[in-house]
């Protein structure tokens, strides 16, 4: 899982244009968790992440926060 696009302690946001409300929300990695399927070749991760807007803890596919999420800075 070297080659993810984020890293852990990276803080992300999430900007408000995607989300339909007048908020940016921010968040820090807090995880990178393999989701790879047993027997499977095709690695597969999650990000684990801290939202500071809610003060929540998720975790979303890889695929999404590549897509959605913007880096703001790296420790």
């Amino acid at each position: 899982m070297s080659e993810t696009k984020f890293k852990i302690g990276d803080l992300i946001i999430y900007p408000a244009e995607l989300m339909g409300d007048p908020y940016d929300d921010y968040g820090v990695v807090i995880d990178i968790v393999d989701t790879t399927l047993i027997g499977s070749t095709e690695p597969d991760y999650a990000y684990v992440i801290m939202w500071a807007y809610e003060g929540q803890t998720t975790t979303e596919e890889w695929w999404w926060c590549e897509e959605n999420l913007l880096l703001v800075s790296r420790p």
